[in-house]
Protein backbone atom coordinates (compact mmCIF):
# COMPACT_ATOMS: atom_id res chain seq x y z
CA UNK A 1 0.00 0.00 0.00
CA UNK A 2 1.41 3.38 -1.01
CA UNK A 3 0.85 6.51 1.03
CA UNK A 4 0.81 10.23 0.34
CA UNK A 5 3.21 12.15 2.53
CA UNK A 6 2.68 15.79 3.49
CA UNK A 7 5.29 18.38 4.34
CA UNK A 8 3.63 21.25 6.20
CA UNK A 9 5.29 24.61 6.83
CA UNK A 10 3.61 25.91 9.97
CA UNK A 11 1.90 29.27 9.84
CA UNK A 12 2.39 29.80 6.11
CA UNK A 13 -0.49 27.87 4.59
CA UNK A 14 2.09 26.04 2.48
CA UNK A 15 2.03 22.32 1.92
CA UNK A 16 4.23 20.18 -0.28
CA UNK A 17 2.73 17.00 -1.70
CA UNK A 18 5.47 14.73 -2.98
CA UNK A 19 7.70 17.80 -3.30
CA UNK A 20 5.14 19.95 -5.17
CA UNK A 21 4.33 23.12 -3.14
CA UNK A 22 0.72 24.17 -2.66
CA UNK A 23 -0.88 27.19 -1.03
CA UNK A 24 -4.16 25.91 0.22
CA UNK A 25 -7.45 27.10 1.61
CA UNK A 26 -8.33 23.69 3.01
CA UNK A 27 -6.71 21.68 5.74
CA UNK A 28 -4.18 19.00 4.92
CA UNK A 29 -6.60 16.41 6.26
CA UNK A 30 -9.39 17.53 3.90
CA UNK A 31 -7.00 17.61 0.97
CA UNK A 32 -5.47 14.27 1.86
CA UNK A 33 -8.78 12.49 2.20
CA UNK A 34 -9.86 13.57 -1.29
CA UNK A 35 -6.76 12.35 -3.10
CA UNK A 36 -5.70 9.46 -0.88
CA UNK A 37 -8.25 7.17 -2.51
CA UNK A 38 -6.84 7.78 -5.98
CA UNK A 39 -3.17 8.05 -5.07
CA UNK A 40 -3.04 4.63 -3.42
CA UNK A 41 -3.93 3.01 -6.76
CA UNK A 42 -1.20 4.71 -8.82
CA UNK A 43 2.47 3.90 -9.35
CA UNK A 44 5.08 6.48 -8.43
CA UNK A 45 5.66 7.22 -12.13
CA UNK A 46 1.94 7.73 -12.73
CA UNK A 47 1.69 10.12 -9.77
CA UNK A 48 4.74 12.04 -10.88
CA UNK A 49 3.38 12.23 -14.44
CA UNK A 50 0.06 13.66 -13.21
CA UNK A 51 1.75 16.19 -10.91
CA UNK A 52 4.07 17.39 -13.66
CA UNK A 53 1.32 17.35 -16.30
CA UNK A 54 -0.88 19.81 -14.38
CA UNK A 55 2.08 22.17 -14.16
CA UNK A 56 3.25 22.10 -17.79
CA UNK A 57 0.18 20.76 -19.71
CA UNK A 58 2.40 18.77 -22.06
CA UNK A 59 1.92 15.02 -21.87
CA UNK A 60 5.10 14.03 -23.70
CA UNK A 61 7.37 16.24 -21.59
CA UNK A 62 5.55 15.21 -18.40
CA UNK A 63 6.10 11.55 -19.26
CA UNK A 64 9.81 12.12 -19.85
CA UNK A 65 10.18 14.09 -16.58
CA UNK A 66 8.27 11.35 -14.75
CA UNK A 67 10.84 8.78 -15.83
CA UNK A 68 9.33 7.23 -18.95
CA UNK A 69 11.61 6.64 -21.95
CA UNK A 70 11.90 9.49 -24.44
CA UNK A 71 11.18 7.07 -27.26
CA UNK A 72 7.48 6.39 -26.97
CA UNK A 73 6.86 9.14 -24.38
CA UNK A 74 4.11 10.61 -26.54
CA UNK A 75 2.29 7.28 -26.72
CA UNK A 76 2.80 6.69 -23.00
CA UNK A 77 1.33 10.12 -22.25
CA UNK A 78 -1.65 9.32 -24.45
CA UNK A 79 -2.18 6.04 -22.59
CA UNK A 80 -1.76 7.68 -19.16
CA UNK A 81 -4.20 10.48 -19.96
CA UNK A 82 -6.83 7.89 -20.83
CA UNK A 83 -6.22 5.83 -17.71
CA UNK A 84 -9.28 6.50 -15.47
CA UNK A 85 -7.25 6.49 -12.23
CA UNK A 86 -4.59 8.84 -13.60
CA UNK A 87 -7.28 11.08 -15.10
CA UNK A 88 -9.13 11.17 -11.76
CA UNK A 89 -5.92 12.11 -9.94
CA UNK A 90 -5.20 14.86 -12.50
CA UNK A 91 -8.78 16.15 -12.14
CA UNK A 92 -8.43 16.26 -8.34
CA UNK A 93 -5.07 18.05 -8.54
CA UNK A 94 -6.50 20.56 -11.03
CA UNK A 95 -9.55 21.15 -8.83
CA UNK A 96 -7.30 21.86 -5.84
CA UNK A 97 -5.16 24.14 -7.98
CA UNK A 98 -8.25 26.09 -9.16
CA UNK A 99 -9.42 26.46 -5.56
CA UNK A 100 -6.01 27.82 -4.52
CA UNK A 101 -5.99 30.28 -7.41
CA UNK A 102 -9.55 31.42 -6.69
CA UNK A 103 -8.66 31.93 -3.05
CA UNK A 104 -5.63 34.02 -3.97
CA UNK A 105 -7.62 36.04 -6.54
CA UNK A 106 -10.36 36.73 -4.00
CA UNK A 107 -7.75 38.26 -1.71
CA UNK A 108 -6.33 40.29 -4.58
CA UNK A 109 -9.80 41.53 -5.60
CA UNK A 110 -10.37 42.80 -2.09
CA UNK A 111 -7.03 44.63 -2.16
CA UNK A 112 -7.83 46.10 -5.61
CA UNK A 113 -11.19 47.36 -4.32
CA UNK A 114 -9.47 49.04 -1.39
CA UNK A 115 -7.05 50.71 -3.80
CA UNK A 116 -9.93 51.96 -5.96
CA UNK A 117 -11.62 53.52 -2.92
CA UNK A 118 -8.30 55.09 -1.93
CA UNK A 119 -7.91 56.58 -5.43
CA UNK A 120 -11.51 57.80 -5.47
CA UNK A 121 -10.98 59.67 -2.21
CA UNK A 122 -7.38 60.84 -2.31
CA UNK A 123 -6.04 61.03 -5.88
CA UNK A 124 -4.63 64.41 -6.82
CA UNK A 125 -6.03 64.25 -10.34
CA UNK A 126 -9.75 64.85 -10.67
CA UNK A 127 -9.93 62.58 -13.74
CA UNK A 128 -8.33 59.72 -11.74
CA UNK A 129 -10.89 60.20 -8.95
CA UNK A 130 -13.78 60.29 -11.45
CA UNK A 131 -12.54 57.19 -13.28
CA UNK A 132 -12.11 55.33 -9.97
CA UNK A 133 -15.68 56.25 -8.98
CA UNK A 134 -16.99 55.15 -12.38
CA UNK A 135 -15.18 51.83 -12.01
CA UNK A 136 -16.56 51.30 -8.50
CA UNK A 137 -20.10 52.04 -9.65
CA UNK A 138 -19.71 49.84 -12.72
CA UNK A 139 -18.50 46.90 -10.60
CA UNK A 140 -21.39 47.45 -8.18
CA UNK A 141 -23.82 47.01 -11.07
CA UNK A 142 -24.65 50.67 -11.69
CA UNK A 143 -24.00 51.00 -15.39
CA UNK A 144 -24.18 54.42 -17.02
CA UNK A 145 -27.17 54.97 -19.26
CA UNK A 146 -26.51 54.43 -22.91
CA UNK A 147 -26.41 57.64 -24.88
CA UNK A 148 -28.77 57.64 -27.83
CA UNK A 149 -28.38 60.09 -30.63
CA UNK A 150 -31.71 61.15 -31.97
CA UNK A 151 -32.10 63.17 -35.12
CA UNK A 152 -35.35 64.81 -36.06
CA UNK A 153 -35.67 65.84 -39.62
CA UNK A 154 -38.37 68.36 -40.44
CA UNK A 155 -38.92 71.18 -42.83
CA UNK A 156 -38.32 73.82 -40.24
CA UNK A 157 -41.92 75.04 -40.38
CA UNK A 158 -44.01 74.35 -37.32
CA UNK A 159 -47.68 75.23 -37.30
CA UNK A 160 -49.67 75.77 -34.16
CA UNK A 161 -53.39 76.04 -34.02
CA UNK A 162 -56.30 75.72 -31.71
CA UNK A 163 -59.08 73.23 -32.13
CA UNK A 164 -62.57 74.10 -31.07
CA UNK A 165 -63.63 71.28 -28.69
CA UNK A 166 -67.25 71.63 -29.81
CA UNK A 167 -66.22 70.99 -33.43
CA UNK A 168 -64.33 67.78 -32.48
CA UNK A 169 -67.42 66.31 -30.76
CA UNK A 170 -69.63 66.88 -33.79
Amino acid sequence: MQHLYWEVTKGTGMIAVRGVPFIIGVTATEMGESIMKTVDNLTDKQKKFAEIFIEISNGQKAAIHAGYAEIGASQEAYRLLRNPRVKEYIDELEKERRERIQSRLAGMAEKATEMLFELAQNAESESVRINALKDILDRAGFKPTDKLEQKNEHSGKIEFGFVDPAAVDA
